[in-house]
């Protein structure tokens, strides 16, 4: 796209020195606005060029921050970790590439670590794990948790409420870090959208139709998969009318690497059951009960975390709950430990790029982009923001907790 725009550029030139020579007019004391204007008048030609060229907006990067934080958070809830980063990686790299002055970032190969494109990319891939917590349907291991341990979404939606909403405090509050590596200002080239206010309201209703299934679906005796599946059912038929999507190659594109890896990894968790794994954490659990209730959250959250991103999070979260449940009758704090395991499954899992099954989607649709992301890059921010803000979600639990 840049090599066509400079031969445009180039081309367009040419023809207006050819013009302004052939017409014998002085161009020596001239201003490029002046100029401008005798071609326009000379040559009408030109001015069409001149006038198509992409409308440049102005964006505050700080503005552009809150918003891709809040926008994460809200598709994480309604869509899971996974959904999120499916959604938001591409929105974030049409938005860079559309504009010629970040296309030479997508190599990644340039000196600096936080350009603006590195930068939200992270941001996107991060933040769509952090805000994972607040409904059962926002992560595969609530999903896990809740079903093993028979939660009632409502439940489990107020006591994961107030660390959530610390996590996404935290998140906002990196700005006055992080914005020094950043320009105060970013440049998109937005084309026009051609989404109708219907659409819109349809999709506004599917999610109306799955909140609904997250509150009651226990009440009603109903699986909560039965929401989600109307909600799909209903998304593809919507599509299909309006021939915006095509199934089967949707059905291509779909990572099923993933779903299989992901099938593995439950293998590997009665692996390790078997090979005694599970016998030395129902062994070693009773230690936290000599110490205060603070501590217990402490300590398993950031227990979890560090199994969750060198097993996976999916393997740690299924050991876990069988750990927990062989000592529920001998821990006090049960209810307020089923959630800081969750916590450090969900967020401390980023620590490391296999810990999460998103994370490895993201890496998958970045690799699908052309983009290589280097290990130690993403060590670094991973250790960087990962840690303060597993540290913030579970004295949102303890304060929970606390004032419960």
């Amino acid at each position: 796209m840049q090599n066509a725009l400079n031969h445009l550029n180039t081309q367009i030139q040419n023809e207006s020195a050819q013009i302004l020579n052939a017409s014998h007019i002085n161009t020596q004391n001239l201003t490029s606005q002046n100029k401008a204007q005798i071609l326009q008048n000379l040559n009408p030609h030109i001015h069409s060029h001149t006038t198509n060229t992409p409308k440049i907006l102005k964006v505050s990067t700080a503005k552009f921050y809150i918003f891709l934080i809040l926008f994460s958070t809200f598709l994480s809830a309604f869509f899971a970790n996974d959904g999120a980063i499916l959604i938001l990686t591409p929105l974030v790299l049409a938005l860079f590439s559309a504009s010629h002055l970040y296309q030479g970032e997508h190599s990644l190969n340039c000196a600096s670590f936080f350009t603006p494109l590195i930068f939200f990319l992270l941001l996107v891939s991060f933040v769509s794990d952090f805000a994972s917590n607040i409904f059962v349907i926002s992560n595969l291991t609530n999903i896990i948790t809740a079903q093993f341990f028979g939660l009632e979404s409502t439940h489990f939606t107020w006591l994961m409420l107030l660390p959530q909403i610390f996590v996404i405090m935290g998140a906002l509050s990196f700005w006055f870090v992080l914005k020094r590596f950043l320009p105060k200002m970013l440049h998109f080239a937005p084309t026009k959208s051609t989404f109708s206010c219907g659409s819109i309201l349809f999709c506004f209703s599917l999610l109306l139709v799955l909140l609904f299934g997250i509150f009651y679906a226990h009440k009603l005796h109903l699986p909560l998969y039965f929401f989600t599946f109307i909600c799909a059912f209903l998304a593809i038929v919507y599509g299909k009318i309006l021939r915006k999507m095509q199934f089967f190659a949707s059905l291509k594109d779909a990572p099923f690497g993933i779903v299989f890896f992901s099938l593995g990894l439950f293998i590997v968790v009665y692996g390790l059951k078997n090979g005694g794994i599970l016998s030395f954490l129902t062994e070693a659990l009773p230690l936290f009960a000599s110490f205060s209730k603070q501590v217990q959250i402490l300590c398993l959250g950031f227990a979890s975390s560090i199994g969750s991103s060198v097993m996976n999070n999916l393997p740690m979260v299924m050991l876990g709950n069988l750990a927990l449940a062989d000592l529920r009758m001998q821990l006090e704090t049960f209810n307020a430990l089923i959630f800081a395991h969750l916590l450090g499954c969900n967020i401390g899992a980023k620590l490391t790029p296999i810990g999460s099954l998103a994370t490895l989607l993201w890496l998958s649709r970045l690799k699908a982009y052309g983009i290589q992301l280097g290990f130690l890059r993403y060590m670094v921010a991973a250790f960087l923001i990962t840690l303060p803000l597993l540290l913030l979600g579970l004295c949102g639990l303890i304060c929970w907790e606390y004032f419960a």
